[in-house]
């Protein structure tokens, strides 16, 4: 009916390791923001160390998930592998 499926995460494309090292690069640099921060607040409350580490944990997930599927996206079907 002209719906598209998303791709199930089983069928997205690894990361290339360029595309991790992009990744842990921004990461690092927004680690670096963070903890430079003085005031910031977690649910009314001073961030604490572990805190700020689940916050990038997190992102870091999400950022890998959104590499995937716009890889799985944007890719032309002439470039995809196939197997």
């Amino acid at each position: 009916m002209g719906w598209e499926q998303s791709p199930a995460s089983d069928d997205l494309p690894d990361l290339t390791p360029k595309d991790e090292r992009e990744i842990m690069h921004l990461m690092d640099d927004m680690k670096e923001k963070l903890m430079r921060e003085e005031g910031l607040m977690f649910d009314g409350h001073p961030a604490s160390p572990e805190s700020i580490q689940s916050i990038l944990d997190a992102m870091q997930i999400g950022m890998e998930m959104a590499k995937k599927r716009n890889k799985a996206k944007y890719t032309p079907k002439k470039y995809r592998h196939e197997d």
